[in-house]
């Protein structure tokens, strides 16, 4: 594979030291690198983490340092195969599965994987926020609401104010046909968030439950807020709907 080719004079002259701490060198290499991508000076900082791992073949840190930034320059096949190469010497490194499981998501549209790479960093790190957010995010994308409902409500049983999660546990609810626990979840989400669509999912949720009162509510706060493009939306599947009119329609 071409990318195997282009990382391959890595390993011809990588050390074979193992265990302990990164000599001097390696290290100083692997700091100029993360100054670099400090900076945003990406590819500059590739030949340094590149000698990093040239001079400690068992870095991890470098590894997963050069794997994610190759993930920011959006070369994702790259990114795998370091970020794989990180976890050889630390099979445990959370973060590194975690990594993965972006990739995968969210550009490699492949929630199976990514699924496989987050519940192994949940097998190290059980409560860890964002891989347990996005097993709910793949979830639902999979149409799986009881797994994404039990992963989203996991997150809430230690930190009961984490946004993200009202998102994907009222999305579960909502396609479950659970309305009422998923029009709880979008209010609370709406009373500690500034933005708009959780307001739109409730608008959703009376549409579909037939509260036409609720709904013009609904529309009309939204148009306070200046949230123009959400109200006009519920506004036209409204209009759609069966022998319902729209509010201040003829």
């Amino acid at each position: 594979m071409p990318v195997r080719l282009m990382l391959l004079p890595i390993f011809v002259f990588s050390t074979l030291i193992s265990g302990g701490q990164p000599p001097k060198p390696a290290r100083a290499a692997f700091n100029q690198g993360k100054k670099l991508i400090s900076q945003g000076l990406f590819y500059e900082a590739v030949p340094f983490l590149k000698k990093a791992v040239s001079l400690y073949s068992n870095y991890d840190s470098a590894w997963l340092e050069w794997g994610n930034l190759y993930a920011r320059m959006k070369k994702p096949d790259s990114a795998i195969y370091l970020l794989t190469r990180a976890l050889k010497p630390n099979p445990k490194m959370v973060s590194a599965y975690i990594s993965l499981g972006k990739i995968y998501k969210d550009d490699k549209s492949n929630c199976d994987s990514a699924v496989k790479n987050y519940s192994r960093a949940l097998k190290f790190d059980s409560t860890n926020k964002e891989a347990l957010y996005n097993m709910a995010w793949c979830y639902n994308s999979k149409s799986d609401f009881n797994n994404a409902i039990t992963y989203a409500s996991k997150i809430l049983e230690s930190d009961a104010n984490y946004k993200p999660a009202f998102g994907e546990l009222a999305f579960a609810f909502r396609f479950s046909k659970k309305y009422d626990e998923a029009l709880l979840l979008f209010k609370k989400y709406s009373s500690i968030s500034t933005i708009d669509i959780p307001v739109y999912y409730c608008g959703l949720i009376y549409l579909e439950t037939g509260k036409y009162d609720d709904l013009q509510k609904t529309i009309e706060e939204l148009m306070k807020r200046n949230a123009k493009a959400y109200a006009e939306s519920l506004k036209k599947k409204w209009d759609q709907k069966k022998d319902t009119k729209p509010p201040g329609g003829a």
